[in-house]
């Protein structure tokens, strides 16, 4: 499953916009190069770009957690020059209260130094 990420912006506008599709990719048995993708309905919530998401196979559930809604290069900087919003965490198994397991830290972006820049 591929969910949001980024696509081309509006022609003088920004260079890339979050995109808030969804696809299901079936990968063939018998040949693994082979995957049919077929479009899903867009998720609730706002688009997100570079969110991580785990398959559950016991839950047959899959989780998605953090990302941004700003689409952004390697080091943060989003295409507009500033640094991109630090991600969020959307995800229940956070939660010491849903899972049992201490919470788990939200990363984040760090700004780059005037020598990165």
């Amino acid at each position: 499953m591929v969910i949001d990420g980024a696509k081309a912006g509006p022609a003088g506008g920004l260079r890339y916009v979050a995109s808030d599709e969804c696809w299901l990719g079936k990968i063939d048995r018998k040949d693994p190069n082979k995957i049919e993708w077929s479009k899903l309905p867009a998720h609730p919530g706002n688009a997100r770009f570079a969110i991580a998401g785990g398959g559950s196979g016991r839950d047959h559930r899959v989780f998605f957690t953090g990302g941004t809604a700003t689409p952004h290069d390697f080091r943060g900087i989003a295409y507009d020059g500033k640094a991109a919003e630090a991600p969020m965490s959307a995800s229940p198994t956070t939660s010491t209260a849903t899972s049992g397991r201490p919470p788990v830290r939200t990363p984040t972006i760090p700004a780059p130094t005037a020598a990165e820049s």
